[in-house]
């Protein structure tokens, strides 16, 4: 099939939304985007007299620029369906890279910010420089809780025994707004919003300034 949509390299990782017209794309029994060709990929199958690309060919000897895989076990609640990795250009000749995902609701952190809005899932995202970050959502799917790994050893400063990690925590409110937010270091900011959901408020936590934000 022939698809437009933003260039998953991009749009993956929260970028820009370029689009990409000449697209070629697979998917599984399930529906879900498994492969994508980009118009490099696929412009040498183009029947230039027709018009058309020779799918089969592009799909045999062509290497996609974006692949995903999916947990395939029904029996498997945390992974069923989600996906496990997704690759981006061509690792094997040194362009791109794999993005590996992990699901649990196992062993779940309570929610020190807002005990009363428990966190109910994670997810673990090991970037392809194996940096990991490990995201706690609540109930309404807002990440409650994000912690960034340390997982590089150049700078020792503070060390890893005593920060083998960086937290931040939010507290939203029934609207999935974000209520408060306290940083790493434990800097914080509050926001306050009018009965329009327009945020009018942001400041340091216990002294919100006076500044209007749209």
């Amino acid at each position: 099939m022939t698809i437009m949509m933003p260039a998953p390299d991009q749009a993956v990782l929260g970028r820009r939304d370029a689009i990409v017209t000449a697209l070629r794309a697979i998917v599984d029994h399930r529906d879900d985007l498994v492969k994508i060709w980009f118009p490099n990929e696929a412009t040498p199958f183009i029947d230039v007299a027709t018009r058309t690309v020779n799918v089969g060919q592009v799909y045999q000897l062509a290497t996609p620029r974006y692949t995903v895989a999916y947990g395939q076990d029904p029996t498997d609640e945390d992974f069923w369906g989600r996906v496990l990795e997704e690759t981006v250009g061509d690792p094997a000749n040194g362009v791109g890279g794999t993005f590996r995902y992990l699901y649990t609701t196992q062993n779940l952190s309570a929610n020190l910010i807002d005990p009363g809005d428990p966190i109910v899932f994670r997810c673990v995202v090991t970037d392809r420089s194996d940096n990991q970050t490990i995201y706690d959502f609540n109930l309404a799917g807002m990440p409650s809780r994000v912690e960034v790994m340390r997982t590089r050893s150049k700078i020792n400063i503070p060390s890893f025994a005593s920060f083998p990690s960086y937290v931040t925590w939010t507290k939203y409110n029934v609207q999935n707004q974000p209520l408060a937010v306290v940083f790493p270091l434990g800097n914080s900011v509050e926001n306050v919003y009018e009965d329009g959901n327009r945020r009018v408020k942001r400041g340091r936590s216990g002294s919100v300034e006076n500044r209007a934000v749209c």
